[in-house]
């Protein structure tokens, strides 16, 4: 082999050796952020990052490093000093389960709402501070609605999360002590004003909302109930405002609530004194 070969096959050794050492860093680093994340479980959902740091066993610098890159990508979320599962993981998780039980169980009744209404017709399921699509039957109409199966959006925004929140007092409890994240300027921000609305909710049985959480949309929702008569999800109509005055939301509200009603038989929930 000449010299010209023999210092080419070093250089190339070389380069794989640099590109080894590269992929184990990635992997130790990978390895890290899944031990941060395995940190979270149903028992302790909110942690600190002294909480992280003593749980994993790892440097507060690294540590400090790592969650504020899960942060960055939304797969940690922060409030104030503590930090909880983020958004992009709940999209993952209804992507990775393809959302397919209910949403097949739901598809039927959902074809029906949207051929009786002429509008978007989604299903929504709870998944901690968030509701998840599992179902959406697109409008015919020329203006459509953009929502999409494993969208992910906190609970106090839309008529589909509202109705969810105002059934489960757990969780609205745990909204009342967090700041309420604000999209549009009809978003509600306010503790005192969502208690009310979540108030109104449960009396009248529905949910309605306009721009809260897209600008030109608004939507009407009702419960759906589980066997053991609690609410884990949700059906509403997404419409846009062009067609959505307040009054024909509420007429809306009756269809929406006999296809909740429906589903709801189909888990087989039944009301008191049935």
């Amino acid at each position: 082999m000449d010299e010209r070969g023999g210092s080419s096959a070093l250089t190339v050794m070389r380069d794989a050796d640099r590109s080894g050492t590269r992929s184990q860093g990635t992997v130790l680093v990978l390895r890290k952020a899944i031990a941060i994340l395995r940190a979270f479980s149903y028992e302790q959902p909110v942690l600190t990052l002294q909480d992280l740091r003593a749980m994993t066993g790892l440097p507060m610098t690294t540590c400090q490093r790592i969650v504020s890159n899960l942060v960055a990508e939304r797969v940690l979320e922060r409030s104030g000093d503590s930090y909880s599962i983020g958004r992009s993981v709940l999209e993952w998780a209804a992507i990775a389960k393809q959302a397919r039980p209910l949403g097949q169980l739901l598809s039927g009744i959902l074809n029906d709402l949207r051929d009786a209404t002429e509008e978007t017709a989604c299903a929504f399921t709870l998944q901690g501070r968030f509701r998840i699509c599992v179902e959406v039957i697109p409008t015919r109409l020329p203006v459509r609605p953009q929502t999409y199966v494993g969208q992910a959006v906190p609970l106090h925004i839309g008529a589909a999360g509202k109705v969810m929140l105002a059934f489960n007092d757990d969780v609205m409890r745990a909204a009342q002590r967090e700041d309420l994240e604000q999209v549009t300027d009809k978003t509600i921000t306010d503790h005192i004003q969502l208690e009310l609305e979540m108030k109104r909710i449960r009396k009248s049985g529905y949910s309605i909302s306009s721009e809260e959480g897209t600008t030109g949309l608004a939507g009407v929702a009702a419960p759906i109930f589980e066997a053991d008569g609690s609410v884990v999800a949700s059906i509403a109509l997404s419409v846009p405002v062009q067609r959505a005055g307040r009054q024909r939301l509420r007429a809306l509200a009756p269809v929406v609530m006999e296809a909740a009603k429906l589903a709801s038989d189909r888990l087989g929930y039944r009301p008191q004194g049935d």
